[in-house]
């Protein structure tokens, strides 16, 4: 028996969902109603705390405020709009895919920018584990942005 057959076979016994667990439709959309004002909230802090200077906000503000928009998006169109779909509601496992890929992609980006110093960042933390981190959840951010920005309700 090859070995992704094992592996298949062990992770995924005889009867066992591949996916694992699946929530029901109402489960789904009661959580989509809690993120919407959920992300409204986290949009509404981030914003006043950036005002007053605070970190992470201050300086990391433009992810809280993308993060919190296509969460509120993705729950807003699995709540109201039948025809549209949403992809953390309905396939996450996907939504999860496209976050190291989002920032992959974006890293090409700054590789390619090394060579051409066409941008820079101004304000960013001297914390290099705070940059950095602020780094991948911005660079996943603007993949994502892209990707659910051609999505209409």
């Amino acid at each position: 028996m090859p070995l992704a057959e094992k592996f298949e076979k062990f992770h995924h016994p005889e009867g066992s969902s591949r996916e694992g667990p699946e929530m029901n439709p109402e489960k789904k959309r009661r959580m989509a109603h809690f993120l919407m004002p959920a992300a409204c909230l986290v949009f509404g802090i981030s914003t006043l705390a950036m005002l007053s200077g605070f970190e992470p906000f201050y300086s990391g503000y433009y992810s809280f405020a993308w993060w919190s928009y296509i969460i509120f998006i993705e729950s807003f169109l699995y709540c109201r709009c039948r025809e549209a779909k949403s992809l953390l509601f309905e396939n996450p496992g996907k939504f999860l895919l496209l976050l190291p890929l989002s920032s992959t992609v974006w890293l090409v980006f700054e590789a390619l920018n090394f060579r051409l110093s066409d941008w820079h960042y101004i304000d960013i933390p001297s914390d290099t584990v705070i940059r950095w981190t602020g780094y991948l959840v911005a660079y996943i951010r603007r993949f994502c942005r892209e990707f659910f920005r051609q999505r209409r309700c």
